[in-house]
């Protein structure tokens, strides 16, 4: 199953899958063998996570690629989220496209919708590009600001935080749930990914709690020893 997910990855040829993958291996790890992990293994699986997006961005750049150009693509990535994220809080986000529903925090629900024939457009998970940097995430708090304000901002944080930890009490208390294991592992994933975007209002979340609740189901009766 490993050596699937690993060449999954490799064939959509993005940094996402493959850090997906880390977490849900560490977590599945954590609380089916109910270990701590080592300081060790997680520098060590925080170096290979970097290994592979400097490695990957560099066959992206092409052959002129250099150091310099990694690092800063890096810092793009972990803190260009934060800067050009004022550019909402100033109201200076530019889409000037319409829609039948236009709030963003509503993604899951508007897909939904639009697959249903019931509307016909609806705010892309994928943000406009910033004309201060040359990148389209504006953090986890995009959305919630965009529809909201500031108070939206605190309001979702608050949200994201409490079902986190929800999340994490399940998988506590029921080390043997197979939902509970997986799903938490999606969230720390989500989690991860908050300096870039929010994946918590998209519809793979509804999908995947869905399909493991039908696995669940079926594999209700089995134990781990």
């Amino acid at each position: 199953l490993i050596i699937v997910g690993i060449m999954i990855s490799l064939l959509r040829f993005t940094r996402a899958p493959f850090l997906q993958l880390l977490i849900m291996l560490l977590i599945s790890y954590v609380y089916i063998y109910r270990v701590m992990i080592p300081v060790k293994t997680i520098l060590i699986s925080v170096f290979v996570t970097i290994g592979v997006f400097a490695a990957s961005q560099l066959l992206l750049l092409g052959d002129k690629a250099s150091i310099n150009d990694i690092t800063k693509e890096i810092n793009l990535y972990l803190f260009g989220g934060l800067y050009v994220f004022q550019d909402i809080t100033d109201g200076k986000y530019l889409d000037s496209n319409s829609y039948d529903i236009g709030y963003y925090t509503f993604d899951a629900f508007n897909y939904i919708l639009e697959k249903l024939g019931m509307i016909d457009s609806y705010p892309s998970y994928v943000r406009e590009w910033s004309g201060r940097l040359m990148t389209n995430t504006y953090t986890f708090l995009d959305a919630f600001t965009l529809d909201f304000g500031i108070i939206g901002a605190l309001l979702g944080s608050l949200l994201i935080g409490l079902f986190s930890d929800y999340c994490y009490r399940l998988v506590k208390q029921n080390y043997n749930n197979l939902f509970n294991i997986i799903f938490y592992g999606y969230i720390c994933y989500f989690n991860v990914f908050v300096f870039a975007n929010n994946e918590f209002i998209r519809f793979p979340v509804l999908l995947t709690m869905v399909i493991l609740l039908i696995i669940n189901f079926f594999t209700k009766k089995i134990t781990y020893e």
